[in-house]
Order: structure tokens, then sequence, then C-alpha cells
């Protein structure tokens, strides 16, 4: 485990973020859903969060995020959002702390500022880190609907790391859902597939491409039989192509 004091800046970032007591606001939080739309939330579990103090004291960064995502289950946001930061105290250099923390403001507490900051310090901190690129890439195009700028972000990324199936995949995902470039997402989503044929999701994701915007079902149905080939156990696979033969 790395022991390290945060650079100046994320000190002045973790100062930023709103601190409420681990014993208040446990229920009646509003939401952003990922369209917008304000949602509100189902009471949260009650959660012994007596001992937090002592627990915090001695964990380690990975404790600190189960403990965050265990807390984020049960809505209790901003108890989930000081534990991701305690995992940012231990150990300055986790990334994927501020992906949570990211997420955590934009889609559940609506705090687009809050996830910006955190996106674009983890982006500078880390230029190679994949998943902290392709957050930053998804906040631009469904936070701030800037596509342009978005777009240009997935394409340094994929011209970095041209065999990363994830890239190809969330570019894929991105030419069809916002710029409606179906030929452009088809060449990316079977880019990706060459890289990973292994994987159910790009399988399932190709499939139901082919079968909901080319109209394709011999096509689909061949990418769920090939995927349940390559992945039998994987009960996505079998639900949609389930559906698609019905």
């Amino acid at each position: 485990m790395m022991h390290s004091t945060a650079p100046v800046a994320l000190v002045v970032l973790l100062c930023c973020l709103p601190f409420t007591s681990l014993w208040q606001r446990r229920t009646g939080v509003s939401v952003l859903d990922v369209d917008g739309q304000d949602t509100p939330t189902r009471p949260a579990a009650p959660v012994d969060l007596s001992d937090w103090d002592e627990k915090m004291r001695h964990a380690t960064p990975q404790l600190c995020m189960d403990f965050g995502e265990f807390l984020e289950d049960r809505n209790l946001f901003f108890e989930a959002s000081q534990a991701y930061t305690q995992a940012l105290a231990i150990d300055s250099s986790m990334a994927e702390a501020h992906i949570k923390l990211a997420r955590l403001h934009w889609r559940r507490l609506g705090e687009l500022d809050i996830a910006q900051g955190h996106l674009t310090f983890a982006a500078a901190q880390f230029p190679s880190n994949v998943p902290v690129r392709l957050q930053y890439a998804a906040f631009m195009a469904e936070a701030r609907q800037d596509l342009d700028a978005a777009e240009v972000m997935l394409r340094a990324l994929l011209e970095q790391v041209p065999e990363d199936k994830s890239v190809h995949h969330e570019l894929a995902l991105f030419l069809k859902s916002h710029r409606q470039d179906y030929d452009a997402a088809e060449v990316q989503y079977r880019r990706s597939i060459e890289l990973f044929p292994d994987c159910a999701l790009l399988r399932n994701n190709f499939a139901l491409f082919l079968k909901n915007i080319r109209k394709d079902l011999s096509g689909a149905e061949a990418q769920f039989e090939a995927g349940l080939q390559n992945v039998p156990e994987s009960g996505l696979l079998r639900m949609n192509y389930g559906i698609l033969l019905e």
C-alpha cells in the first residue's frame, strides 16, 4: 500500500468537496439520472457507522473503495463520497477513486463542476489511464452535451492505444447514440470484437446494434451464437438471444 501526501492541487480539490456529517442526510436525497431527470431515491437501509472513524483510521485504500460502493448502493451518497475521498488521502495515485467520485457527483448528485474537477485532475495526473479518459469523454458527451470535445477525446485516445477494445467499443457507442453515424459505428464494433472475441458484452451490444439499427436479424443471430459459443455461461447473451428468437 502506498502512503503518500496528496499534491497541493489534489488537496485543494478535495477541500472543495461538500462536507456532510456521516450521521445526516441519509434519506430523501434526489439524484440526477442518466437522462437528466430529477428522480427521488428509495429510503436508505440503516447502516451502522458508529465506528466509522476507527475503521477509516486503519483502512487500506481498497477497503475505503469497497465501503464507498457499499454506501453508494444504499443511497448514502455523501458518506460514500467521504469513503472515496479517504482512499485518495491514503493513496493519491488511486485513479479509480477519482472516477468513483466523478460518477457520484455527476450521476447521483448532479454536481457537474465537482465531477469535472475530479476528471480534469485525474486526466492530467494519469494521462495513460484509459478508464479515466473514457469516463471524461462520456461526461463531456452526456453531462455537458459537448459532442465535439467528447469525440476529440475518444479519437485521441484511440490513436494512443489503437489495440484497446474498450476504446473501440466506447467510440462505437458514441457514434451510434450521439452522431447516428451507423457505418462508422459498425466499423468500431467489428474492430472491438476482433480484438476481444470472447467478450460477452461486446458481442451482445453489436448483436443488438445489428438487430435494432441495421434490422439484420440473421447477423444479430450470428453474433449471439458466436458469443454463446465462446462464453456459454453468459446470461446476458442468453436472455437477448431468446428475445430475438421469440
